[in-house]
């Protein structure tokens, strides 16, 4: 231990000391997924750990709810509600269905895929495209998996477009304030360079030519998926899309935005509140604000700044492009995307604008590096077991690992440029 390190550690008290321990015990946690012996996955993980802090702290109740991200886990209600509106009334499917009718090329794929992601998340663009995938094209006698994988790189690269692509964007944006539009038209090129290296390396990797044989070919289905297309209630979903994105490019505060939104859609007679409620991801929300709740925790020992300073101070800026992309990206594949930025977000002082794009951009980036590194990865690999087709993590990592490299490198590029 240096000097300088071991100075940050001897000026902790013993509660100060027992924080940066249940830190590091929920964050292996989250990490790992899981606790051996235990059937708690990470939302438990991260409550166990809240649940810590309060206690070491001996805070009340009104004390640590104060330390969540209320403005954050808003916005990710209210969009969540939106995309429920639009998942149920199938409008997205449809739309999907058409455009992947009969293709022959990945293209049309992985275009339709990051549009949908950039305006309606990554997860809802797997959610609806990887079905239609594993239904149509074993039946012609097309390997899915290569078309399966193409899905969800083009959707984690595509969420990056925007503030509202992704979890862990909503999160960078809210805390740093992006604007929409400045980061979008920032965002653009190093994604679309992006999109471009990986269709040329899923095409040269994954060719998607090669045919089942006869044997492989699936079993009709016995239960048919309920695809009616309810219109009315599409366009109803749409229209309020719409008046949200149009209202996020201006300087109103998202958060009471989508909930507003999430009201409007609420009272809609002919979708019951249960049945849309029961598509938010509740599990997500219970992640961001208890996890929020930890690493605030620690900030509060000072820890995460002083660190920051003995880096500075060694002739390190963590927060300059290059090492800040290294940083979220390495971060993101530990420990996921949302619980690795709500830990760098609470250890840069004031991070800024700047801070927050390279950031949001970097940890979408590295969710394509292996299978669990985004939560898209892990849907599309999950539908696909349904209808028994499997992705392995080599097959994932051939492409992965090459793909989340040349964007990395892109991002670092564009940066200094």
């Amino acid at each position: 231990m240096t000097s300088d390190s071991a100075s940050v550690a001897t000026s902790l008290d013993t509660a100060d000391i027992a924080v940066v321990a249940v830190f590091a015990l929920t964050y292996l946690g989250v990490a790992i997924g899981r606790v051996p012996g235990l059937r708690i996955d990470r939302a438990g993980i991260a409550v166990v750990g809240a649940t810590a802090m309060m206690a070491i702290r001996r805070e009340s109740i009104a004390d640590v709810a104060a330390k969540a991200p209320w403005d954050t886990i808003a916005l990710l209600l209210g969009m969540m509600i939106l995309i429920a509106q639009l998942r149920h009334a199938r409008i997205v499917h449809r739309v999907a269905a058409m455009v992947l009718d009969r293709t022959t090329s990945r293209i049309p794929l992985m275009l339709l895929a990051g549009g949908l992601s950039a305006i309606l998340t990554n997860d809802v663009a797997c959610l609806a495209i990887a079905p239609i995938l594993c239904k149509t094209l074993p039946r012609r006698g097309i390997d899915p998996v290569p078309w399966l994988l193409a899905l969800a790189v083009a959707s984690n690269l595509g969420s990056a477009l925007t503030v509202i692509g992704n979890p862990q964007n909503i999160l960078v944006a809210e805390r740093t304030h992006l604007d929409f539009i400045g980061y979008l038209l920032f965002a653009a090129i190093p994604v679309m360079v992006s999109m471009v290296a990986a269709h040329l390396i899923l095409h040269r990797r994954e060719p998607g030519t090669r045919s089942l044989p006869s044997d492989d070919l699936p079993l009709p289905e016995e239960t048919i998926e309920d695809t009616r297309l309810r219109p009315a209630e599409g366009v109803f979903g749409l229209i309020v899309l719409a008046a949200v994105l149009g209202l996020f490019v201006t300087d109103l505060p998202r958060g009471p935005i989508a909930l507003g939104a999430a009201a409007v859609l609420l009272l809609n007679p002919s979708i019951s509140t249960r049945k849309l409620l029961r598509k938010v991801d509740w599990s997500l929300l219970l992640l961001v604000a208890t996890l929020g709740i930890v690493v605030e925790a620690l900030r509060e020992t000072g820890v995460p700044q002083r660190l920051f300073e003995l880096a500075v101070a060694s002739g390190i800026d963590p927060v300059s492009p290059i090492p800040l992309i290294g940083i979220a990206a390495t971060a993101s594949t530990l420990v996921s995307n949302v619980p690795a930025i709500l830990l760098l977000l609470g250890s840069i002082p004031d991070p800024t604008a700047d801070t927050g794009t390279i950031l949001a951009l970097a940890s979408t980036f590295a969710g394509n590096l292996i299978v669990i590194g985004s939560l898209a990865n892990i849907i599309v690999v999950s539908i696909a077991r349904r209808h028994d087709i499997e992705i392995t993590i080599g097959r994932h990592a051939r492409v992965g690992i090459p793909i989340t490299i040349a964007s990395l490198a892109v991002l670092a590029i564009w940066t200094m440029i």
